[in-house]
């Protein structure tokens, strides 16, 4: 406090008060001065009425915002060539023990060489890396995976009937629930004409026995009368009966004949799906749910018959690959 009146009073005693009583000095303001004054303040002036005007604008966007109605902007679609997504088992793997029953699948078409010309070709092929023209592919590529044109399983057509079947022994009994067709895409193949058009699905229906086997002679013969699939007829004709029921329910238009005792096919046999593969569609995987999906705990499904009834005008059918999703 000391130190702080010393210097308040050093100030004051050398400090010339007179010189802080001085009246200020203004510089006289000559035309020039006043002109560009002037000049200034209409600036001022018409800037202060822009940011009014902006002001008011502003206010009324606001508004305008206000009372606009929300817009709810949607995911973009798939994209048509991304492939429909399913994570699955396939049933129709190798890993899982499938047969190719030829005795109701269509024969392969024949290659346009003699039977000398495929010899040699063969014989070439085991001595030089030359594959030679490209032979028929066996029924079996119908359930692999491809790569490009011609990986490809391509049945004759029947003689009578035109269609075309492939039938495959399940290493699984299952319920069949979905099946996905794969074909070349129309913009990639030089024949778009033999892609599958109108399709069908058969299944095989068989008894589960849910129940321990019996023990002693009589349990013995009983386990191979149901391996055998030898069953009183009224088993059977409940076990028909059952099926019927469903299947009238997902063809309610279509006579019984188109969905059961087929003149191709045993009597086991019951067609639990049919659609259409688009050969122009937004994707060349497509994938069907069955119409029918019979999920009774004592009837499995052991084997099934695909059949295509019509192509898009091509002298035979090709099928690139097919699978077939369900559960056990």
């Amino acid at each position: 406090m000391v130190s702080l009146a010393a210097a308040v009073f050093s100030l004051v005693a050398y400090t010339d008060l007179s010189s802080l009583r001085r009246p200020v000095q203004y510089v006289p303001m000559n035309d020039t001065n006043m002109v560009e004054i002037s000049s200034l303040t209409d600036q001022l002036s018409r800037l202060g009425v822009q940011v009014s005007s902006l002001a008011k604008d502003v206010k009324q966007v606001k508004s305008d915002v206000r009372a606009a109605p929300t817009t709810v902007i949607e995911a973009p679609a798939r994209r048509p060539f991304e492939a429909p997504v399913v994570r699955k088992t396939n049933f129709l793997t190798r890993g899982l023990r499938v047969v190719i029953d030829p005795y109701f699948s269509s024969p392969t078409i024949e290659s346009n060489l003699t039977v000398s010309q495929t010899w040699f070709y063969r014989v070439r092929k085991l001595w030089t890396s030359d594959p030679g023209p490209q032979m028929p592919q066996p029924h079996l590529a119908a359930l692999s995976s491809w790569e490009d044109f011609g990986d490809s399983w391509c049945g004759a057509p029947h003689f009578h009937s035109g269609m075309t079947q492939l039938s495959v022994v399940l290493g699984h009994d299952i319920v069949p629930e979905e099946v996905v067709v794969e074909h070349m895409p129309k913009h990639a193949t030089l024949s778009p004409e033999v892609a599958p058009r109108d399709m069908e699905l058969w299944a095989q229906f068989k008894l589960v026995d849910l129940d321990p086997p019996p023990k002693g002679i009589h349990g013995r013969a009983l386990a191979f009368l149901a391996r055998a699939k030898i069953f009183p007829s009224s088993e059977r004709f409940s076990i028909h009966e059952a099926i019927m029921h469903a299947l009238r329910y997902a063809f309610p238009h279509d006579p019984e004949s188109a969905y059961s005792n087929d003149p191709f096919l045993p009597p086991t046999f019951y067609r639990v799906g049919k659609w259409t593969y688009d050969l122009d569609g937004a994707h060349h995987v497509q994938r069907f749910v069955l119409d029918a999906v019979i999920d009774d705990p004592k009837l499995r499904v052991n084997h099934v018959v695909f059949r295509v009834t019509s192509n898009y005008g091509g002298p035979h059918t090709c099928l690139y690959r097919v699978k077939l999703f369900g559960h056990k």
